[in-house]
């Protein structure tokens, strides 16, 4: 009955009623509007019936206790709608289930250990609702349960000590609820488990060597929980499984363990505000190009304090680089010239020396590149050509608060995707370049807090699409040009000729 395939007034109860031996019934999408009587007419239904969708059908109301009437049923579809109230215990009665779809309502209330007597079911979703209370250890019956979605409610408690018996588990999202306590130490009873979702929870403790034992995991997310201790070394034994590991918002200590260099297959690596420490072991295995598929690794904000590897060049499939508010030291490697599918790399607030090398010039699906808050002392080379540059898709540029010195390179008109250019609190000298003014979309431009001399160039007013313009704190000389007074007043110029001269 999924629309349109009938138009005006349907009196779905009514007809019900005059169905005697059918199986099957889906509504979903139909738009229905009915109230919570109309679906207990819906449950004077023959004890035929091994399948109900309903889902999508606006019912409102609470899930009547006549639904455990329906006990041929197998598959149970309720879900998108905007059910109140708990689910009632008579859903306990459904032996016969295999498939129960809850989700997307407005249910609350704990979750009936009623549930549990539904040792046939292989998967249970009961996502995006109110539901609050602990699990009850009875949930540890569904030993046939590949899927179980309790995510986005307010489950609180520790996780029961009978989970691990549910050793058919494929796909486990407790995401964004209230969990307390820590992991169990029976982990490795899950050798099913695939994906392990608990972000956005309270749990604590440290993670257990157990995860080694789960062999088929592909997804392990634990991010935004309390967990601290060191990371596990065992976690490198799963190189052909493990695709995603995210830790981040945690209070991991130590080092990045060297065993983890053998995950092949993770292609996101999140370990970004916790409190690490040490440097890269990870990438000084000698031997093949560790991390082979990996297109995502976030470090940011923690304290690791060694220089940045050359072997971080050999991942050639890296897509994003973030490592800022760390304590990185030393130059930044000519080998990332090699990320050549790189789009994003940001390495600010830490202590890297150096300038940046010519060979990041070929990295063409560069969009952001953050190195401000350094110890910078040039931008490229001075023997950099530039005409080789394939910075085409470079969106954002930010070098402000280095030690950068000398003049300001007047090739900067080759950077035709700019939005942003941060150059702001370093020690440039020179005049500003007349090619400036060939960047046609910068929507910000911060020159302020250098030692620019010279006048302001009129070609700057050939930049339209300029939002905020600073020049501020420098040694210019000279009056504004009648250009730049007449760009419309949403810019906020910022030329400021009491810190020129």
């Amino acid at each position: 009955m999924a629309s349109p395939t009938i138009a005006g007034p349907v009196f779905l109860p009514r007809l019900l009623a005059c169905l005697f031996f059918f199986v099957s019934l889906t509504c979903c999408c139909d738009n229905l509007l009915l109230n919570d009587y109309d679906f207990q007419r819906c449950l004077e239904l023959r004890n035929t019936c091994t399948s109900l969708s309903l889902s999508r059908s606006s019912f409102c109301g609470t899930i009547p206790t006549e639904i455990g009437r329906l006990t041929k049923l197998s598959f149970l579809d309720l879900s998108y709608n905007e059910f109140t109230g708990s689910i009632p215990n008579q859903i306990g009665y459904l032996t016969e289930l295999t498939m129960l779809l809850l989700s997307d309502n407005h249910l609350s209330g704990a979750l009936p250990y009623a549930i549990g007597n539904l040792e046939r079911l292989s998967s249970l979703a009961l996502a995006n609702n109110d539901l609050s209370g602990a699990i009850s250890s009875g949930i540890g019956k569904l030993v046939n349960l590949g899927s179980l979605n309790l995510c986005n409610n307010d489950i609180q408690g520790q996780i029961p000590s009978d989970f691990v018996a549910m050793t058919a588990l494929r796909s486990l999202y407790m995401y964004d609820n209230s969990l307390t306590g820590t992991l169990p130490m029976d982990l490795h009873q899950l050798s099913n488990i695939a994906q392990f979702l608990f972000s956005g929870n309270s749990l604590t403790g440290t993670l257990p060597d157990e995860f080694a034992g789960l062999t088929n995991l592909q997804v392990l997310d634990l991010t935004s929980n309390s967990f601290t201790g060191k990371l596990p070394e065992s976690l490198g034994n799963l190189s052909e499984s493990l695709e995603l590991v995210t830790l981040t918002s945690n209070g991991f200590t130590g080092s990045i363990p060297a065993s983890w260099s053998n995950l092949q297959s993770v292609t996101s690596l999140y370990l970004n505000n916790n409190s690490l420490s040490g440097g890269f072991e990870i990438l000084a295995e000698e031997g093949g190009a560790p991390y082979a598929s990996l297109k995502y690794l976030d470090f940011a904000d923690n304290s690791l304090s060694s220089s940045i590897p050359t072997a971080m060049g050999l991942l050639t499939n890296l897509n994003r680089l973030r490592g800022m508010r760390n304590r990185l030291s030393g130059r930044i490697p000519s080998e990332f010239g090699n990320l050549r599918d790189l789009d994003a790399l940001c390495l600010e607030e830490n202590t890297l020396t150096g300038g940046l090398p010519s060979e990041l010039g070929q990295l063409s699906e560069l969009q952001r590149m953050n190195f401000s808050n350094n110890l910078l002392t040039a931008l490229f080379q001075p023997d950099t050509n530039f005409s080789n540059f394939n910075l085409l898709e470079l969106e954002y540029l930010d070098l402000h608060e280095n030690r950068i010195s000398g003049p300001l390179f007047s090739e900067l008109h080759q950077f035709q995707a700019l939005l942003l250019l941060d150059l702001g609190s370093n020690s440039i000298t020179g005049t500003i370049p007349t090619g400036i003014g060939g960047i046609p979309i910068t929507y910000y431009l911060n020159l302020s807090h250098n030692l620019f001399t010279g006048s302001i160039p009129k070609e700057l007013s050939q930049i339209t699409g300029i939002v905020e313009l600073d020049l501020s704190s420098n040694r210019l000389t000279g009056s504004i040009p009648e250009e730049l007074q007449v760009i419309p007043p949403a810019l906020t110029k910022k030329l400021d000729k009491y810190f020129n001269y």
